[in-house]
């Protein structure tokens, strides 16, 4: 009887496998198990991608999204670089977690560690560093290396009225690169002595982020301007050069020199200043330069000019981006013929052809075009190269106003101004790869609009949408009426 039970027990847990229900859960269990292993698969992979695949950059102004000149510069390492953040764990900025992974991404040279200051708490000890906090960054080479202060990556503008929040992680971090690979960092002369206005401040803490040292110049006791620095920068003397000076510049720039100069419109014109610019056939054209044309000026002042941007490798980053440059208050150059072979200029910024220059400068009394007002087209910053007789490369680049790089007008064109002048002195400096890289708000980008644009936009709110919207409404009455 026992042998009986146990071969029939045995019988039916054989039968128990054989049943369509067995065969359909053992189905449903292997491809459960699939489904498994393939997304362990699935993660693996993934977290192999680089950042900007599995992170999608969602911010309206692509904070995280590293501009080309970045990329380039991280690609390009041959040395290696490390990049230590220090922060708890729980503190980390995600921001700068973000970022920071996608420049570990570009290169394999490039290595991004976490350093808990709980864990390692003498770190900072072996670098000259003060009154760094958490989340702060050392960037480091075989060369040298430098820190970033957190509190210098997050930046608040109040020269609008509002504050304005900007995130120059991205440009701490590439600034910071190119300096512990860079062998040696280009030096700048700021000439002094003549009254030069003061430059401002966030215009020097942008050239010192671009690796830049600007020495003062003084030519007083010298017999000649130094070779041992890149170019000579000018900002808006108040007194002219004397004679000799000026033949000290003209020498220096044919034997390869390289000056940046900013002016700005003068009842009493700075003679031996401007002989610098006739040098390569360049004038200035008496008095302030206003726009008949509102598609090239700013809101209602049309001495705030909007020019057209040209392609050149100073500008062409500003133009393809659809940014604009302010102007106010400029002088109009004019570009005659070549004074001799070899001589190569380019107008970097223009006015429309309906544009006029006003010879009494801040003494006039009406802003309308007048008969003996000299007609443009009007060129407002220029760039030259020159192969001099002894075959030295020679640069010069003219803005005709330093009201441009004042805060205030700067952030109404969410800093092209200045990108604009950081790429000139970079071009200068033959460093054409290292253009300015501009730090993203963390809230909506101004947006530039010309007095033309300003009117149709008013018209298309005040009057188009409300007008179709009671069309609209009327259309629905009269169509219920009749039903």
């Amino acid at each position: 009887m026992e042998k009986k039970r146990s071969q029939f027990n045995k019988e039916s847990l054989l039968s128990l496998f054989k049943t369509r229900a067995f065969r359909a859960g053992s189905f449903s269990t292997l491809a459960g198990l699939l489904v498994i292993a393939l997304a362990i698969l699935v993660v693996i992979g993934v977290n192999q991608l680089p950042a900007s695949m599995t992170h999608l950059d969602t911010t309206a102004n692509g904070v995280f999204t590293l501009s080309q000149q970045s990329k380039d510069m991280v690609q390009g390492l041959e040395q290696d670089v490390e990049i230590f953040i220090v922060a708890t764990t729980e503190n980390l900025d995600p921001n700068l977690r973000e970022i920071l992974q996608r420049y570990a991404d570009q290169s394999s040279h490039l290595k991004v560690t976490h350093v808990d200051p709980i864990l390692s708490p003498n770190f900072f000890d072996q670098y000259s560093a003060d009154n760094l906090y958490e989340n702060s960054l050392v960037i480091s080479s075989d060369k040298r290396y430098q820190t970033v202060n957190y509190n210098d990556i997050y930046v608040t503008d109040y020269s609008s009225g509002s504050g304005v929040t900007y995130f120059v992680g991205e440009q701490y971090v590439t600034a910071g690169i190119d300096f512990v690979v860079t062998e040696t960092l280009p030096k700048v002369y700021r000439l002094i002595g003549h009254g030069e206005a003061y430059m401002p401040g966030s215009m020097q803490t942008a050239v010192s982020m671009e690796n830049i040292e600007l020495v003062d110049l003084n030519l007083v006791n010298l017999d000649a301007i130094p070779t041992d620095g890149e170019a000579v920068l000018i900002y808006s003397p108040d007194t002219d050069l004397t004679d000799r000076e000026l033949e000290m510049f003209l020498t220096y720039l044919d034997r390869g020199g390289k000056v940046m100069l900013f002016t700005d419109y003068r009842p009493d014109p700075l003679e031996n200043f401007l002989a610098i610019p006739a040098h390569y056939g360049l004038t200035v054209e008496e008095g302030i330069v206003l726009e008949g044309n509102a598609d090239y000026f700013y809101r209602s002042y049309n001495y705030h000019l909007l020019p057209e941007i040209a392609t050149h490798i100073i500008s062409s980053p500003l133009r393809i981006g659809g940014y604009r440059v302010l102007m106010p208050f400029s002088q109009g150059i004019r570009i005659g013929e070549a004074p001799r072979e070899g001589v190569n200029v380019t107008s970097l910024l223009s006015t429309s052809d309906s544009a006029y220059a006003k010879a009494e400068g801040f003494a006039i009394t009406t802003f309308d075009k007048e008969p003996g007002d000299v007609e443009g087209p009007f060129c407002l910053a220029a760039a030259v190269y020159e192969i001099t007789e002894r075959g030295d490369l020679s640069h010069f680049v003219w803005f005709p106003t330093s009201e441009m790089l004042l805060d205030e007008n700067n952030s109404q064109v969410s800093g092209a101004n200045q990108d604009l002048a950081l790429n000139a002195l970079n071009w200068m400096c033959e460093r054409n790869s290292s253009i300015t890289i501009r730090g993203k708000q963390l809230e909506l980008t101004a947006l530039t609009v010309s007095a033309s644009q300003n009117v149709r936009w008013s018209l298309i709110f005040v009057a188009v949408i409300p007008g179709l919207l009671l069309l609209a409404g009327i259309t629905v009455i009269l169509y219920r009426k009749r039903r």
